[in-house]
């Protein structure tokens, strides 16, 4: 490694763990979460030196952002969910890639279940019901279904929805899946097309990649073949699901209900609408974000980035990136 630490641009802060181990071997230029002139102005003095980018898929840099970062080698993504990210543009520059997979699957699939219950069970609502006062005056809050005996889709059976899919299980809950291709070594039903699996479960779990290919792939055609009795929930990204039909979709009773950790338009773009309803349960996309997590992803990206200067193969690499 060069004498010189090598400038690594952030575009947003960090939690501490990453920036304590990173900032002892590289120069950290590290993004304030506000969009604005100011945080423009900061991305633009840095971008000339960077070496290397770490973005987050909810504030990723504009094409003109990056084409300032003229000295860029590698792009370090932190988790999974590189596809967000405009990859074409960054193969067109010559840079290099790696992500650190898997690290935060049992975490977000903790949170799946706790969003899924949340919402079948409508836990914010009965919370209400008690702060509101009503609880004396009235008996209760209206009764709610059972989770366990659902039957459950699950779209996208990576790491992710092969954990959800066991936690699924051990509630009680029937699994099925969807994929562009079946996997031979599970015996939950597979469906091919979306659309049928969606009439079929009484709970949709979103937990697929982001990026071109499941831009609005949950739309009107699929909610309306979830049904009045069927609920939502999104933990992969948030353009998966359209909003102009997810909204009308929980105003008109399409569906039952619905529960987001995350949000096309997030974090500065969050629908109005939403935050009036109560049949849906919004959190700030925070499913993966725990402190072992964290940590791992620091290890992940120190290894990774050691690699890449060090001129040896990385250890995770994004395929997209790699050198020809």
């Amino acid at each position: 490694m060069p004498h010189s630490k090598p400038h690594i641009l952030f575009m947003a802060e960090p939690k501490r763990e990453i920036l304590d181990a990173l900032g002892a071997h590289y120069t950290l230029h590290v993004m304030p979460m506000q969009k604005g002139p100011e945080r423009d102005a900061l991305i633009e003095e840095a971008a000339p030196l960077a070496q290397v980018l770490i973005p987050i898929s909810i504030l990723a840099p504009s094409t003109e952002q990056v084409r300032m970062m003229t000295k860029l080698e590698h792009l370090a993504y932190l988790g999974a969910g590189y596809q967000s990210m405009d990859l074409a543009l960054f193969r067109e520059m010559g840079v290099t890639g790696s992500y650190v997979p898997a690290v935060n699957a049992a975490a977000v699939a903790e949170y799946t279940l706790m969003l899924t219950l949340a919402c079948v069970r409508r836990l914010f609502p009965a919370e209400k019901f008690i702060r509101d006062g009503r609880w004396g005056p009235e008996f209760g809050p209206p009764m709610t279904p059972e989770f366990r005996g659902m039957k459950v889709g699950i779209v996208g059976f990576g790491e992710i929805g092969r954990r959800v899919a066991k936690l699924c299980d051990a509630f009680g809950a029937c699994v099925a899946y969807h994929k562009p291709t079946a996997a031979s070594d599970v015996s939950y039903q597979y469906y091919p097309e979306l659309a049928p699996m969606a009439r079929d479960v009484d709970v949709l779990i979103v937990a697929c990649p982001g990026g071109s290919a499941t831009k609005h792939m949950i739309n009107a055609d699929v909610l309306a073949a979830l049904g009045p009795t069927g609920y939502l929930v999104n933990i992969a990204r948030g353009s998966v699901v359209d909003n102009d039909a997810l909204i009308p979709a929980l105003k008109n009773g399409i569906i039952a209900g619905a529960a987001l950790d995350v949000i096309e338009g997030e974090p500065d773009k969050v629908p109005a609408d939403y935050l009036a309803l109560d049949n849906v349960v919004l959190t700030p996309h925070r499913a993966g974000v725990t402190v072992p997590v964290v940590r791992a992803q620091a290890e992940g990206a120190l290894k990774n980035l050691a690699a890449h200067f060090a001129g040896e193969p990385l250890p995770h690499p994004i395929p997209d990136l790699a050198r020809d």
